[in-house]
C-alpha cells in the first residue's frame, strides 16, 4: 500500500509534491499515474475566478491511502467523486469510519480541514473526480452569503460529522461529463470549466441551504444512502430496455417497496421513474448536441419505436423539441 499525507491548500502544490514522492514529473499541470501504480491522470487547473480545481480520471493498480491532515485557517474542498469499487473503499473523518462496498460510490461532499480525513482506495478502483478548493471569503464574495463561516461550520458539523451524503445525480453528472469531455486545447477550455464548476457549486450550496431552511436536515444513515446509490446504478444501467420495476428492485435489494420509493425520492429529489426518464433524456440531449446523431437515430438507440413518443418525452423534460437542437446546430 502507498501512503500519502498532505495538507496543501491548492492542487498545483499537491500534484508537485505527489510527483516528487512518486519519482515522476508534472507536464503542463498534469500528473500521469505511473504504470506501476495504475493508469490515468490528475490535472490541476487555476480558474480565472481564483478557484483551484483538480480533475481526475484514473484506475488504481495498487492500494492507496490518502491522509489529509487538519489545517488552520480552515478551507474547504467540495468533491464530486464517482468510484467504481472492485473490493472496498474506506473513509475516516476524525473518529468516524465507514467502509463502502462495491460496486459504486457516487457522491458530492463538502470536506473541511477542521477534520482529519483519510481515504483508502483499493486496487482496481476506477475514479472520476472533480474537486474544488475555496475558503469562506471566496464563497461570500461570489454568492453574497452573510455570516459565511457560521453557515459552513453548521454544514460541516451536520454533514461531515454525521457522514451524510449528497449523491451525484443526473444534473450533477451532466456538468461533470462536460468537464471531463472538454478538450484542453479548446480555446474556450477555461471559460467552459469555470462555468460548469460554478454551476456545480451553486447547485450544491442551494440544495444544502434549502435543507437548512426547512429547519432540520434529514439525516439518513450512510448505509441507506449507499443502498440508494446501488439502486440508482441498477435503475440506469440500461438506457434502451424498460427499467426494472419497483417490485423487482425491492426484492433484489431487500427493502420494502414503500421505503424504497420514499428513500429514493429523499436522496435523489425525484420519484424513481421520473429520475430514470430525466437520466435517459439527458443521454438523448448529449447525443444530439454531439452532432453525430439524428433525432431518429437517437430515439431508436434509446429504445423508442415511436419518434413522436420520444419527442414528447424529450419536450416534457426540456420544454423544447429534439429537432430544435438539430436546427440550432445547422445555424452555428
Amino acid at each position: 500500500m502507498i501512503s500519502l499525507d498532505f495538507d496543501h491548500a491548492d492542487f498545483h502544490s499537491l500534484l508537485k509534491d505527489l510527483a516528487a514522492r512518486l519519482g515522476t514529473v508534472m507536464q503542463q499541470d498534469v500528473l500521469r499515474v505511473p504504470p506501476a501504480l495504475g493508469k490515468g491522470y490528475l490535472r490541476a487547473v487555476r480558474l480565472p475566478n481564483g478557484l483551484s480545481i483538480l480533475v481526475s480520471n484514473m484506475s488504481m493498480g495498487v492500494d492507496v491511502k490518502l491522509h489529509r491532515m487538519k489545517k488552520m485557517p480552515a478551507f474547504y474542498v467540495l468533491a464530486f467523486d464517482e468510484v467504481f469499487i472492485r473490493t472496498r473503499l474506506e473513509q475516516k473523518i476524525d473518529d468516524e469510519h465507514v467502509s463502502i462496498s462495491p460496486p459504486i460510490y457516487s457522491v458530492a461532499a463538502l470536506h473541511s480541514t477542521l477534520f482529519d480525513t483519510t481515504v483508502i482506495a483499493t486496487r482496481g478502483c476506477i475514479i472520476s473526480s472533480v474537486r474544488i478548493i475555496f475558503d469562506s471569503r471566496w464563497l461570500a464574495k461570489y454568492f453574497g452569503i452573510q455570516k459565511e463561516d457560521e453557515l459552513l461550520m453548521k454544514y460541516i458539523f451536520l454533514k461531515s460529522r454525521k457522514l451524510t451524503l449528497e449523491p451525484v445525480d443526473t444534473d450533477y453528472r451532466k456538468y461533470l461529463e462536460e468537464i471531463y469531455e472538454t478538450d484542453v486545447e479548446d480555446p474556450l477550455y477555461y471559460t467552459i470549466l469555470e462555468n460548469r464548476v460554478m454551476l456545480l457549486i451553486e447547485r450544491f450550496m442551494n440544495r444544502i441551504m434549502d435543507k437548512m431552511g426547512e429547519g432540520e436536515m434529514k439525516t439518513l444513515r450512510p448505509e441507506d444512502v449507499y443502498k440508494m446509490m446501488e439502486i440508482e446504478a441498477e435503475l440506469t444501467r440500461d438506457n434502451v430496455q424498460e427499467p426494472p420495476t419497483i417490485q423487482e428492485l425491492s426484492q433484489k435489494f431487500g427493502i420494502s417497496q414503500t421505503r424504497l420509493k420514499t428513500m429514493f425520492k429523499e436522496v435523489y429529489g425525484y420519484p424513481m421513474y421520473e429520475y430514470f426518464q430525466r437520466y435517459r433524456m439527458e443521454k438523448a440531449r448529449t447525443m444530439l448536441l454531439s452532432g453525430d446523431h439524428s433525432v431518429k437515430e437517437t430515439g431508436y438507440q434509446l429504445g423508442y419505436k415511436s419518434l413522436s413518443n420520444f419527442a414528447k418525452a424529450f419536450r416534457q423534460i426540456f420544454e423544447y423539441a429534439p429537432s430544435d437542437i438539430i436546427k440550432a446546430l445547422k445555424n452555428v
